[in-house]
């Protein structure tokens, strides 16, 4: 494994320099820091992407009658991964028409496998009992996507990201 000997040699070279203490001793002290800074970039990580969460959920909050947008549950700290939208029924525009305007602009977007996955083909000869009715389950399967909130985002790519879908929102919502 790569990793593997990379450790190896960081260890061997950090031996070289460090003769007067045993092999554990230099080999637990390297494992340490080696793991203490894992854990601060991972926690800057994590820090970068609610951030950048926060910052897309304040900016398209007055939008809410077009967009469903996702919410924190109290009292939790999630480590986001992506914003997910969820375009209204009745709201006068698709998501198809989204990701399109999202995608030229130079915006990633994936589409949430999630929903009603028994309207997927790898369900069609499951038998299945359903509880109540999927329409929840049915608008996010129909109208649901989602766009990362990788911790390298800047304010900028995060304004960019905000008008491009205001502008749609905008251009959609204007009477004809």
């Amino acid at each position: 494994c790569l990793l593997h000997l990379l450790f190896q040699y960081r260890a061997h070279r950090f031996q070289l320099l460090q003769p007067q203490q045993s092999c554990a001793a230099r080999n637990g002290a390297f494992a340490r820091q080696h793991l203490l800074g894992w854990l601060h970039t991972a926690n800057r990580f994590v820090d970068a992407r609610r951030n950048n969460w926060d910052y897309l959920r304040c900016g398209l909050s007055s939008f809410e009658d077009f967009l469903i947008l996702p919410a924190e549950v109290s009292g939790t700290s999630a480590s986001w991964i992506g914003f997910a939208l969820t375009v209204r029924d009745g709201a006068g525009g698709e998501r198809r028409q989204l990701i399109q305007h999202l995608e030229a602009n130079n915006i990633a977007t994936r589409l949430l496998f999630g929903g009603n996955i028994l309207k997927q083909p790898a369900y069609s000869n499951v038998h299945f009992e359903i509880s109540g009715n999927l329409e929840n389950a049915d608008t996010v399967a129909s109208n649901t996507f989602w766009i990362g909130v990788f911790p390298g985002l800047s304010r900028n790519h995060l304004d960019h990201i905000i008008e491009t879908l205001l502008s749609l929102i905008l251009l959609v919502e204007q009477p004809e």
